[in-house]
């Protein structure tokens, strides 16, 4: 009999635990933001879509 109970209880509570509402706060997104910094990269992509290295001549080459 107590077994049953048991049973009956884990069932029960497998059933509305899933149910009951969130009370998490969402956590707020970040914003992505695009870094087109190419100041120290070694490395870009081309007119036609290919990777290619960058030559730096000198610290002023923008």
């Amino acid at each position: 009999m107590l077994l049953l109970i048991l049973k009956i209880a884990v069932l029960l509570a497998v059933i509305i635990i899933p149910l009951r509402p969130d009370k998490k706060k969402a956590k707020k997104s970040v914003p992505l933001v695009i870094d087109s910094d190419t100041s120290d990269a070694s490395y870009a992509i081309n007119e036609n879509g290919a990777l290619e290295k960058i030559r730096k001549h000198s610290l002023t080459d923008s």
